[in-house]
């Protein structure tokens, strides 16, 4: 069969971050035909994250090998808590995807100062990428046109020609969380019909995340991969959380902290429909420290989550039964928590609203095992029978509940990737559109997107 997609991933390990970045894509240039026309590349461990000149060194070398191979190759990329194939999960390597294809056309952009003006940051992100999209006037419009010719108004209303990745730095021990602006400025400048996977920048410090677009390095922006494709292509989203019937409403908020739950303490209210002891909740207890640093390095070192934490109740705030924000059909949208304040507020990483209606949601541990897999296998729902390429991104959330067991959820996905080339790597929040929902933050789930060999067209081009 016709291959109208090449791809390639490649891995360093090497321990000379420029090095590293210049191995991982020229090996994944090497396998895509050496003339790349898009790319992606992820930096994961303390060898290459720890620092800002690390994480240059490793994000230069990638770039040298991108522009060596081809000039006007576009490319993005990030720091993140880990990365993984088909094969295997990668804690302390560089890794890379590299993409060539007649029927895809690619652009990256870059809109800065995101934790100030999450939603202007992306905006600029989305309309930089736009304005330098550059599309065959002949091949493409006839492609669009053999597309379209026959199909009915039906037909013609869900197609689908351009996706989004999108990556942004996230929230640190010192910044809160981006995500929601973030979705903001993609649905703001890009609508309903923009394909949209991607997420939030990790790293085990939790200090500083940060994000490449063509050679640059960012630690506060958002950075997109905006694709034309006449190749077909599809997202998919799961969540391995399901609603309990333990229902709430913020009565009080002041922007990331809900003060009154249910017209009392929010701390006190989120112990009651818990039914962790009240005096278990240590008011005044940050999860930043004490909780995510930990956890992070705990699977970075491939370990087990520390004793300490396992059963406390910062876990069980966390992720094994977190507070859910109900949206207007009554779906759970996890929130992460930051703190208990000692005046009984809970704070958020993210903007909490008075009248927003909660619920206690709880994970389903099978479906941690199966959420990346449920979501690339949604992706290929469009994609037909010769899948070319899957990107996805994986909250760290099963990684904590599941331990060791996380091998089979990577089993799992390597089944759902089918002959797909697959590259994803662990997120703290992630950014993705569904069938009928705009782009949308979320936390604890994981969002992939697929591309076909197949194109959009029966159209044989010669």
């Amino acid at each position: 069969m016709q291959k109208n997609l090449l791809t390639g991933i490649g891995i360093s390990s090497n321990d000379e971050p420029y090095s590293a970045g210049r191995e991982a894509v020229s090996q994944a240039i090497e396998k895509a035909g050496n003339h790349p026309d898009f790319g992606l590349f992820f930096c994961a461990g303390k060898k290459y994250c720890e620092n800002e000149k690390k994480i240059k060194l490793a994000a230069k070398g990638a770039h040298d090998a991108f522009m060596s191979a081809n000039p006007k190759c576009a490319w993005i990329g990030c720091s993140t808590a880990g990365i993984f194939t088909k094969d295997k999960a990668l804690f302390d390597s560089v890794a890379a995807v590299a993409g060539q294809s007649d029927f895809i056309r690619c652009s990256a952009g870059v809109g800065q100062s995101a934790s100030r003006n999450p939603k202007k940051a992306a905006e600029s992100a989305c309309f930089n990428a736009i304005n330098s999209l550059k599309l065959d006037q002949y091949i493409d419009s006839y492609i669009m046109f053999q597309s379209t010719k026959n199909k009915s108004v039906k037909e013609l209303s869900r197609l689908k020609n351009f996706a989004l990745v999108a990556l942004h730095s996230g929230f640190t021990l010192r910044r809160d969380g981006i995500g929601d602006g973030v979705a903001q400025g993609v649905r703001s400048a890009l609508g309903l019909n923009t394909a949209v996977a991607g997420g939030s920048a990790s790293n085990s410090a939790i200090e500083k995340n940060y994000i490449f677009a063509n050679g640059k390095v960012f630690d506060d922006a958002v950075v997109c991969l905006y694709v034309f494709s006449n190749l077909k292509f599809g997202t998919g989203f799961s969540s391995f959380y399901e609603k309990t019937k333990k229902t709430a409403l913020v009565t009080k908020a002041n922007g990331n902290f809900a003060e009154e739950i249910n017209n009392v303490k929010a701390s006190d209210a989120y112990a009651d429909i818990s039914g962790i002891e009240k005096s278990a909740i240590r008011k005044g207890a940050w999860l930043g420290e004490g909780f995510w640093k930990p956890c992070l390095e705990s699977i970075e070192e491939k370990a087990e989550v520390p004793a300490g934490l396992k059963g406390s109740f910062l876990m069980k705030a966390a992720v094994e039964s977190p507070l859910a924000v109900l949206d207007i059909e009554a779906r759970p949208w996890p929130r992460m928590i930051k703190s208990f304040t000692k005046k009984g507020q809970i704070e958020f990483y993210t903007k909490i609203n008075e009248g927003n209606a909660l619920a206690l949601a709880c994970a389903n541990m099978k479906k941690a095992v199966s959420c990346s897999a449920d979501s690339i296998r949604g992706s290929m729902q469009d994609v037909g029978n010769n899948p070319g390429l899957t990107l996805a991104f994986e909250s760290i959330g099963p990684k904590l509940l599941l331990g060791k067991n996380s091998e089979k959820a990577l089993s799992e996905s390597k089944k759902s990737a089918k002959t797909s080339s697959l590259l994803g790597i662990y997120t703290l929040s992630e950014i993705f559109s569904a069938e009928g929902m705009p782009a949308t933050d979320s936390y604890l789930s994981c969002c992939s997107i697929s591309f076909s060999q197949e194109m959009v067209t029966k159209t044989k081009f010669i």
